[in-house]
């Protein structure tokens, strides 16, 4: 029920409405109220007399503390409970925690809208998803080492939720090799070694932005004929024997 008090005027409406609490304005009550707050917050209230306690310090101290204002809320809630200025004290502060949602909510809209224009979205669940073209694809990016072609094909089918650094529930069957036009679209040729861009799409990669051990070497495609291979370092394909090892990288999404 905490609301945000850097705004001076709802600072101010919230110790009007502290004042016309019956329990605050007595001052022996009001000792009572501090006496039933947590220990640290009333230790920091204290004064050498604590029923002169002025309520702005009493606020100001209570805005310090994680849960200070509703920790106070409750405690003048045991004397004034049923009382007007409570009800008034507790919509205040209920009116307040909607507000502070539909803010919380819009914020994270400004955050997705923001997350669209990124070229690489790191979905916290083991994958990255590809804003450009679609396709997720591993955040680690060296999980199998090399492999020959054969059983890249096969490691990449058989990845699943609980391998990699995997949590999105994928099963076997899921994941698969890139085709070499996926790959084409996944290079960024203005830069080298390797030839990928950040996760916003404004500079070169870094180590976990948005990926994880990326080699700038040969990466295998699902391609059965032709250029097998994409030379990560450059960003250009290569024909190579699959009977030779290169780096997989698995993806899935539409093919």
């Amino acid at each position: 029920m905490k609301r945000n008090l850097n705004n001076p005027d709802d600072k101010k409406r919230l110790i009007e409405l502290l004042l016309e609490c019956p329990s605050i304005r007595d001052k022996e009550t009001r000792h009572a109220v501090l006496g039933l707050l947590p220990t640290d917050i009333a230790d920091a209230i204290k004064t050498s007399d604590i029923a002169k306690v002025h309520i702005i310090h009493i606020v100001n101290t209570c805005i310090n503390f994680t849960n200070g204002i509703n920790e106070l809320f409750e405690a003048i809630g045991f004397f004034d409970e049923k009382t007007e200025p409570f009800q008034k004290l507790r919509d205040f502060l209920e009116n307040s925690k909607a507000e502070e949602e539909k803010q919380r909510q819009v914020q994270i809209a400004k955050q997705k809208a923001q997350l669209k224009s990124y070229r690489y979205i790191d979905n916290g669940d083991g994958t990255v998803t590809d804003n450009q073209t679609g396709l997720i694809w591993l955040k680690n990016a060296n999980c199998f080492g090399k492999q020959n072609w054969e059983t890249a094909m096969q490691s990449a089918t058989q990845l699943a939720d609980g391998q990699c650094g995997l949590t999105d529930g994928s099963k076997p069957g899921d994941w698969r090799l890139p085709t070499i036009e996926e790959w084409e679209a996944m290079v960024d040729d203005k830069y080298q070694g390797p030839a990928l861009s950040n996760a916003v799409g404004t500079s070169h990669w870094k180590e976990g932005d948005a990926f994880w051990g990326v080699q700038s070497n040969n990466y295998w495609s699902s391609t059965s004929t032709g250029k097998e291979t994409m030379d990560l370092g450059y960003g250009y394909e290569i024909i190579l024997n699959k009977t030779l090892t290169s780096y997989l990288w698995p993806v899935r999404g539409e093919q």
